[in-house]
């Protein structure tokens, strides 16, 4: 955009962007003699503010140069930025379809840190039902945070994960069965916390055999 001024009869274009202004100023040369002239001043929304995502964007690049510090950024090319970015990329969380239905997911490491044992022992208990574990489509084990209250397994979990295994061996379809609140609100496992396991036996029982009908 360009503004256009007559001082003395002669034009002056100003050049304007979308963030400017022009502000009249009155200037005196050595001769004492006074004139008016344009000043393009920059508004303050000029600056723009970074967005959370942008920051946290940043953020994460520095994390990553702070920790390879070999790695040099002025070395990268396009082939090779496209390269590293893959990687990283690759090794990031993905959000789920399932999140919104069984919330938040530990990771295997994350989860024996939060239960203090090993590898060997998750596996254990997932195989007697005292876990639930689902597998993503790119091969990841999770585990539904919904089992876990304090950082320790919901009780009761166990004899109710082998009744619904009866009837199905699909752990998404029972991972999903657990986290769904029912009439009052309330999921089976947040009702087995509250100590109604022999009620939830048996719709898991009731269940277990419409599955397997």
């Amino acid at each position: 955009m360009k503004a256009v001024s007559r001082i003395g009869g002669v034009s002056r274009r100003i050049r304007l962007t979308a963030h400017s202004r022009v502000r009249l100023e009155r200037f005196k040369d050595s001769s004492g003699s006074s004139s008016i002239r344009f000043r393009k001043v920059h508004s303050a929304s000029s600056a723009r503010t970074p967005s959370a995502k942008e920051t946290n964007i940043r953020r994460l690049a520095a994390a990553i140069i702070d920790r390879v510090p070999d790695f040099d950024v002025s070395e990268l090319d396009d082939e090779s930025l496209d390269r590293t970015v893959d990687m990283i990329v690759g090794l990031l969380p993905r959000r789920s379809a399932w999140d919104a239905i069984l919330g938040p997911f530990y990771t295997t490491g994350s989860l024996c840190r939060t239960l203090n044992i090993t590898r060997q022992a998750l596996d254990s208990r997932v195989r007697t039902g005292s876990l639930i574990r689902v597998r993503t489509v790119d091969g990841r084990f999770l585990y539904p945070s919904f089992q876990i209250h304090d950082g320790v397994a919901v009780p009761g979990l166990a004899p109710v994960v082998r009744i619904l295994r009866s009837g199905t061996e699909d752990d998404y379809a029972i991972a999903q069965w657990l986290a769904t609140p029912g009439g009052d609100g309330r999921s089976p496992a947040r009702r087995l916390l509250d100590g109604e396991s022999t009620d939830v036996d048996r719709e898991a029982r009731h269940t277990a055999a419409a599955w397997g009908a």
